[in-house]
């Protein structure tokens, strides 16, 4: 019996994971700002006209100047793209995504987020990237690192593969 084992171009849902691979592997950076930049619904407006059907979207942070992102998302980027209610994620790969405008993006190991603007739940969970999306705010969070809305340390990025 031969056992093939598929290897992915790309994260699922991990942590340290570097720019650099990615870029390897065929995606390019459509966003790139500091964590203190609001991200708004134009934002994601271009970033969705730059997709196929087939797109996969990385969604992503990290230390500025670093190659290494701390936490790093990729899904079918349409899905991700997807506005959602509040408090309810949609699971897409490896994640639970959620984009509920005026209130937070991000991804989540599990359903269950609370979404008092950004996602408050759990905040020593690792696994969690959540912006302000459609507010006067910056970040948020980046794993349990947790109010960053001034923070011109960290960045956040996305990238696509079509």
């Amino acid at each position: 019996m031969i056992i093939f084992i598929i290897m992915s171009p790309y994260p699922g849902l991990t942590r340290q994971y570097s720019i650099t691979s990615l870029l390897t592997n065929g995606f390019y950076k459509v966003y790139d700002v500091f964590y203190d930049n609001y991200t708004l619904g134009s934002d994601f407006d271009r970033i969705k006209d730059q997709c196929s059907i087939y797109s996969i979207l990385c969604a992503g942070c990290g230390s500025v100047d670093s190659d290494i992102l701390d936490l790093v998302a990729c899904a079918n980027c349409y899905s991700v793209l997807t506005p959602t209610e509040q408090n309810k994620p949609v699971l897409v790969g490896e994640a639970y995504w959620y984009m509920t405008s005026p209130l937070s993006f991000g991804f989540s190991p599990n359903s269950t987020i609370y979404q008092n603007s950004a996602d408050t739940f759990n905040s020593s969970d690792q696994f969690r990237l959540s912006w302000h999306f459609g507010q006067s705010a910056g970040g948020w969070r980046l794993g349990n690192l947790i109010d960053l809305n001034s923070n011109r340390n960290y960045k956040k990025y996305i990238f696509i593969r079509n």
